[in-house]
C-alpha cells in the first residue's frame, strides 16, 4: 500500500504548481486589459500592439487553464486515495 503522507506531499505539489500557473495566467489577463483599456496602447492601432495584446489574452487563458487542469488533476488523485485510507481505518478498528 502507498504511504499516505508521501502522497499527500505530492498532491500538494501538483496543487502548489497549478496555482502558480492560474497566478501567471490572470496576471497575464490583467495587464492586457491594462494595456488595452487603460495603458499605453489606447491610441494605438497598429498590428504590433494587438499581437501584443492578443498574446497575452490567450497565453494567459492557456495558464489559467493548465492552472485549472492540475488542480483537477490533484483532486482526482485524492478522490481515488479514499478507498486506500478507508481500508486502512477499517483494518485499525
Amino acid at each position: 500500500m502507498k504511504n499516505p503522507e508521501e502522497m499527500k506531499r505530492k498532491i500538494m505539489m501538483i496543487v502548489k504548481i497549478g496555482m502558480i500557473l492560474w497566478i501567471i495566467g490572470f496576471l497575464m489577463i490583467l495587464t492586457a486589459i491594462y494595456k488595452e483599456f487603460l495603458g499605453s496602447y489606447v491610441s494605438i492601432v497598429d498590428s504590433t500592439a494587438s499581437r501584443t495584446l492578443m498574446t497575452l489574452k490567450l497565453g494567459g487563458i492557456g495558464f489559467t487553464l493548465s492552472g485549472i487542469f492540475l488542480s483537477l488533476i490533484a483532486i482526482v488523485k485524492v478522490l481515488s486515495m479514499m478507498p486506500d485510507r478507508l481500508s486502512m481505518l477499517i483494518k485499525k478498528k
